[in-house]
């Protein structure tokens, strides 16, 4: 039997971060719809936004049961500061990720970053959590063998602006995501560092489609030439766009979203596109 038919009287209360980067209707659609036909009498539901960062202290101690992250953690506190030396000469020169011809220091210093903020992270979660607690955390983790990440076409479609004179040299090369796709054991290794949880569960990575994780709010697209290439933007573009309008403005970005949408699926005509996703459960001591 499923605990929800174990409990009677269920009370059951939400506590949502939201990503400041994240809008509110994607990430307030990803609550559990089936909720609504299972409430009986008794029964309860609550929801509450919580403001700040997850790399800190949201709740009071021992008031959690169970943490569920769902790639938030892929996401950086800052974009690495080591990315940029003391003379301003950018070390991940015209990328805005890590990409296969960035220098190896880039990696690291990425790495640095996120073993920075995920400890921070368990850290804070360590006195939320009561005994016993759980938390279950979803990763886009990068594997031994090199897989574009869907910026990649973006950093392509803002070095043809640049080409192009509509975006300045200088404003590409100080742009650096602030996201980091961990290997599995850099994972492991920050959390045995740590030493707050115990690892119940690791699985074993699979593979998230670009294209087909996407349900499409606009069948026509699937018509268009260019359709799978917004499909993808479009969805990459809602999560990252405070970003981008903070550090290109406003004027340029309907021209980079179409221009990212065409490479995205002229990538995608002739390879594939996906994610490497990890889940890993952890048990607070």
């Amino acid at each position: 039997m499923f605990i929800w038919k174990i409990i009677q009287n269920k009370k059951i209360q939400f506590l949502l971060k939201q990503n400041q980067s994240t809008k509110h209707k994607y990430q307030m659609s990803l609550r559990p719809q089936k909720f609504d036909g299972q409430l009986e009498r008794g029964d309860h539901r609550y929801g509450t936004r919580i403001p700040g960062s997850f790399y800190g202290r949201l709740f009071p101690n021992n008031s959690l049961h169970l943490i569920f992250s769902s790639y938030s953690l892929n996401w950086l506190s800052q974009a690495p500061k080591g990315l940029i030396s003391d003379t301003g000469v950018s070390l991940n020169k015209e990328n805005i990720f890590i990409t296969e011809t960035s220098h190896p220091s880039v990696r690291k210093v990425y790495l640095d970053q996120f073993e920075s903020d995920f400890t921070t992270f368990l850290r804070s979660r360590r006195s939320e959590l009561e005994a016993g607690g759980r938390m279950v955390l979803v990763f886009v983790v990068d594997d031994t063998i090199f897989h574009p990440c869907y910026f990649a076409p973006l950093g392509t479609a803002i070095k043809d602006m640049v080409s192009e004179g509509l975006i300045e040299e200088s404003k590409l090369e100080s742009f650096n995501m602030p996201i980091y796709k961990p290997r599995d054991e850099e994972i492991r290794l920050v959390i045995e560092r740590e030493g707050s949880f115990d690892i119940h569960q690791l699985q074993i990575t699979f593979k998230v489609d670009w294209v087909l994780s996407l349900e499409s709010e606009d069948k026509a697209l699937d018509l268009e030439k260019y359709g799978k290439g917004k499909q993808v933007a479009r969805r990459v573009i809602s999560a990252i766009e405070p970003l981008l309008v903070t550090h290109f403005g406003h004027v340029v970005m309907d021209d980079m979203f179409q221009r990212y949408s065409v490479k995205l699926t002229e990538y995608l005509e002739t390879k594939e596109g996906f994610i490497e996703t990890l889940v890993i459960c952890l048990i607070k001591k």
